[in-house]
């Protein structure tokens, strides 16, 4: 669903790099197709960082990646612990500047969201959160 709504609300195909192949670029996927075991360890960023350190330094320790998905509030409460989670290899997605409710927020409003949460996530990793949004 994110990636239809971001798709939606952006105007178009999903940009930015594409790490997951030509044939699933551009779509919602909650399952991939695949013989290998896998999982995609995921986490939010929103309300504090008190865990930061210590899911980074598990993360570490057992050689695991994970993506993040935080807020544009959590990225200018906590710059360094933004900087830290791409420092460390993993990615780092959108999830909207203030985690409103985006079923009841217009195409303009939902924009407005993601393109924040972009603008405070981005100087602090080096690179855009597109297309990671959740």
């Amino acid at each position: 669903m994110a990636a239809f709504l971001y798709r939606f609300v952006m105007g178009g195909p999903t940009p930015g790099a594409n790490t997951c192949g030509d044939q699933r670029h551009g779509r919602d996927w909650e399952t991939l197709p695949t013989t290998k075991r896998v999982v995609a360890l995921t986490f939010d960023g929103g309300a504090s960082n008190a865990a930061v350190d210590r899911i980074l330094s598990t993360l570490r320790a057992k050689d695991v990646p994970a993506t993040f998905f935080v807020t544009g509030d959590f990225a200018r409460r906590y710059p360094n612990s933004v900087r830290a989670m791409a420092a460390a290899g993993h990615p780092v997605g959108n999830h909207s500047v203030t985690h409103p409710e985006f079923t009841k927020l217009t195409a303009d409003q939902i924009r407005a969201e993601l393109n924040g949460a972009d603008a405070a996530i981005a100087p602090l990793t080096g690179r855009s959160t597109q297309p990671l949004f959740r």
